[in-house]
C-alpha cells in the first residue's frame, strides 16, 4: 500500500530509507547491516527503528502503527491527502478482477 501511494508524488531527491526491525531476529538484522553498507555506498540516510513488544503479536501491532503514522506524516509533507488513496482503489479493482478470472 505504501509503495504505491509512494510513487504517486515521488520526491528522489529527500530520499531515506526507514528500517523497522525486530532486535531479537538475528538473520534480520544481520540483513539490514548489509543494506546499510549498501545504502552508505550511495549517501542514503537510514533511520533504524527497534520493534517493541513481548511478542510477535505486539511487534507487528507496534511496526504497523509506526509505519502508519510515518506515511501519514510523509504524504503530508508532500502535500498529499493520507486518506485519499485513487490508486489503491485501482489496485484493488483490478486484483478483484485478476483473481475473479481464476
Amino acid at each position: 500500500h505504501n509503495d504505491i501511494v509512494g510513487y504517486e508524488s515521488p520526491n528522489i531527491d529527500k530520499f531515506a530509507v526507514l528500517e523497522l526491525v525486530d532486535p531479537g531476529n538475528r538473520e534480520g538484522v544481520l540483513l539490514l547491516d548489509f543494506m546499510n553498507e549498501v545504502y552508505s555506498n550511495f549517501n542514503t540516510p537510514v533511520l533504524r527503528v527497534e520493534l517493541r513488544g513481548s511478542n510477535l503479536l505486539e511487534k507487528l501491532i507496534y511496526g504497523s502503527l509506526t509505519i502508519g503514522i510515518a506515511s501519514v506524516h510523509l504524504a503530508e509533507e508532500r502535500g498529499l491527502d493520507p486518506a485519499k488513496t485513487e490508486s489503491i482503489g485501482k489496485y484493488k479493482k483490478r486484483a478483484r478482477e485478476i483473481f475473479a478470472a481464476q
